[in-house]
């Protein structure tokens, strides 16, 4: 399940969102539009930085902060520039960011090894988490009708309930997104307590 990553674009990453990397390989993954602010990105547990999510504990542009470049006889390990002689002691130097193998999406066992979409990094070996299953390009919750229970039909990865339009499956209900307020215009959009859904607009009272 491992895959060599190239300096330019390695495909999806974690839940199957567009990914860029820098020459220091370290950019681990976009989830949402790659020009929106900082704030917009949902990059956890990594930073965002420069609308992109990096790993700052190996970074050699952003070592433990947005913008904290390293100096050229330098490597970035823990988020700390230390000196290129120091070296990564148990970690592993992949360009000139210190990693460690054993969990690292991008560096998976080897420097450069990727894991897919949808897949993480455990001891050093890309695997589909817990629910999650090996669809080729990435991990998903099923590849098709058939993973699921007979209620259910396979939508975008994911088991949803069968329902007749225009209701549509929200967890394990069938719902009129039009007027629910509880899933308003999408699932689990929820209007709050006085709140009240019309044409999947929410409306305050």
């Amino acid at each position: 399940m491992l895959r060599r990553a190239s300096a330019a674009w390695i495909g999806a990453l974690l839940l199957g969102c567009p990914q860029r990397l820098e020459d220091d390989f370290t950019i681990v993954t976009v989830r949402g539009d790659a020009s929106a602010p900082p704030g917009a990105l949902e990059c956890a547990p990594f930073e965002a930085c420069d609308g992109l999510c990096v790993d700052v504990d190996s970074s050699a542009l952003h070592c433990g902060a947005c913008g904290a470049a390293i100096d050229g006889d330098e490597i970035c390990s823990q988020g700390s520039p230390l000196s290129v002689d120091v070296g990564c002691g148990t970690r592993l130097l992949c360009e000139r960011g210190c990693v460690d193998p054993s969990s690292h999406p991008l560096h998976c066992g080897a420097c450069g090894e990727s894991c897919k979409a949808g897949a993480r990094c455990m001891m050093g070996r890309c695997e589909c988490g817990p629910g999650r299953r090996d669809c080729g390009s990435e991990c998903r919750g099923c590849c098709s009708s058939s993973d699921c229970p007979m209620d259910k039909t396979c939508s975008d990865g994911e088991c949803v309930l069968l329902c007749e339009p225009p209701r549509v499956g929200c967890v394990d209900r069938c719902v009129d997104l039009q007027t629910e307020p509880k899933h308003c215009g999408r699932c689990g959009n929820d209007c709050g307590p006085m709140g009240s859904c019309a044409g999947g607009t929410c409306m305050r009272p």
